[in-house]
């Protein structure tokens, strides 16, 4: 009777190692997912998170920049970018411009057209530019003759 409740106790011990070891590598018969990896790849997206905003806030500074610059009628622009760095077609921006002598339909237009082109649209149909009280330059239209 002893030799069987030897046996069943190494067997019992063999056993309580083999949980230990799985445990502490990680090392799993079942393909759940192993806990360091979730960590590492929650990490990964966070960074690349960051790199996506940091990018869409340098695009923006770098338009409003760009078109304050070319534009003397304006005195301060702020551009909002979205969805940019998708491949949908949800991309949209947002131009707000305080303006301070005259700024013609076409030159919101051009503005639009430089907008779209930077955050990779063909058409500058998610552009809408106003000034600071909130009226609309540009809609999203487009120039007659593009169809």
């Amino acid at each position: 009777m002893k030799k069987k409740s030897l046996g069943a106790a190494i067997v019992i011990s063999i056993i309580m190692i083999a949980v230990v070891v799985v445990i502490l590598t990680g090392v799993s018969t079942n393909n759940a997912p192993n806990p360091r990896e979730i960590a590492y790849k929650q990490v990964d997206a966070a960074k690349e998170a960051d790199k996506q905003r940091e990018y869409t806030e340098y695009l923006e500074k770098t338009l409003a920049d760009d078109i304050l610059d070319a534009y003397p009628a304006l005195t301060s622009v702020e551009v909002t970018l979205t969805g940019i760095l998708q491949e949908s077609d949800e991309k949209e921006a947002i131009v707000c411009l305080e303006v301070q002598e005259e700024f013609t339909a076409d030159d919101a237009a051009k503005v639009a057209q430089v907008v779209a082109t930077a955050i990779g649209s063909e058409t500058t149909e998610c552009i809408r530019i106003q000034d600071m009280e909130g009226n609309v330059l540009f809609a999203g239209e487009e120039p007659e003759g593009s169809l």
